[in-house]
């Protein structure tokens, strides 16, 4: 999956690396899911379901 080409804090991959290991995800899966997440806690995705991707 391409990164958009920006620093990006330390803490906040190993907090990625850390949620793929307890989920038992890729590192790729983990990114998706917690930046879904993020985008409908601030609702920049407003009733955007997972199963419709």
């Amino acid at each position: 999956m391409p990164r958009p080409n920006h620093d990006v804090a330390g803490w906040a991959l190993g907090g990625v690396n850390d949620y793929a290991d307890e989920q038992d995800i890729s590192r790729d899966e983990a990114h998706t899911e917690l930046l879904r997440i993020a985008l409908l806690e601030v609702g920049i995705l407003p009733g955007c379901d997972k199963e419709e991707e």
